[in-house]
């Protein structure tokens, strides 16, 4: 699971140009990116539970999820930066402050619930929560 998350992690900031760019550039498609991007990370998340083999998991967390970050991502950010004017590095450190700690507890989470209750059930219950 480590492979993929880090694959994910590599997709989703070698897509952030693109999806900044025509973000940006299309503002309207803002609206749509993020419900894209949750519906598209639920059902990556979903089909993971349900992987047999390595490239199940690299296909639907890997290259699905990835996808659907990338477009939940960078709306957010573009959000913070038109909505907050006065306090814009306050909210955008606050952001990133919440996934750096997320980053640092979520694997010791992830590998408590793997051991104790399985990969299937870890990951619709992820699933669940992403939800």
């Amino acid at each position: 699971m480590t492979f993929s998350n880090t694959f994910s992690q590599g997709i989703l900031y070698l897509l952030s140009p693109v999806t900044f760019t025509l973000l940006t550039r299309y503002q309207r498609l803002q609206y749509f990116s993020a419900p894209a991007g949750l519906v598209i990370t639920v059902i990556g998340s979903l089909l993971s539970s349900f992987s047999v083999k390595v490239w199940h998991l690299i296909a639907t967390q890997g290259v699905m999820c990835a996808i659907g970050n990338a477009l939940l991502f960078s709306p957010s950010s573009l959000y913070l930066d038109q909505w907050f004017l006065r306090r814009k590095g306050l909210a955008l450190g606050t952001m990133w402050a919440a996934k750096s700690v997320t980053g640092v507890a979520l694997p010791f989470i992830a590998s408590a619930c793997l051991s104790r209750f399985g990969s299937n059930v870890t990951l619709k219950a992820w699933t669940v929560v992403t939800v």
